[in-house]
């Protein structure tokens, strides 16, 4: 299906008002965990579950950071948004090529 370049303009404004209504995101993984110890009476010690949120770093780095149990529905959130930032992104990437190639005309065109 073509579109026409207003039809691709239209959108693309429209992905730049989703985004902007996005509010804070972040681009990352949620780990949940348990420690298991087995002390030396031999018994075995399973910690209460922690979550971790694993991301990359301004330097590409793999970071970490724990996330208390009261702040994780909001970190989800804030993840949940991070997605569909991303997913916006690429469709903005393809509609601005397929705009960049619209406008190129066709190959045989009289110049």
């Amino acid at each position: 299906m073509r579109r026409s370049t207003d039809e691709i303009e239209a959108r693309l404004r429209e992905i730049g008002d989703q985004i902007a209504g996005l509010g804070p995101a972040l681009q990352g993984t949620i780990k949940s965990n348990r420690n298991r110890r087995v002390r030396k009476d031999g018994s075995v010690y399973v910690s209460p579950e922690h979550h971790t949120f694993v991301y990359r770093g301004e330097d590409g780095k793999e970071r970490w950071k724990r996330v208390r149990p009261e702040h994780l529905a909001e970190v989800r959130k804030m993840k949940k948004a991070g997605d569909a930032y991303r997913r916006l992104a690429r469709e903005h990437a393809r509609l601005t090529t397929a705009l960049a190639v619209a406008s190129l005309g066709k190959k045989n065109d009289a110049r």
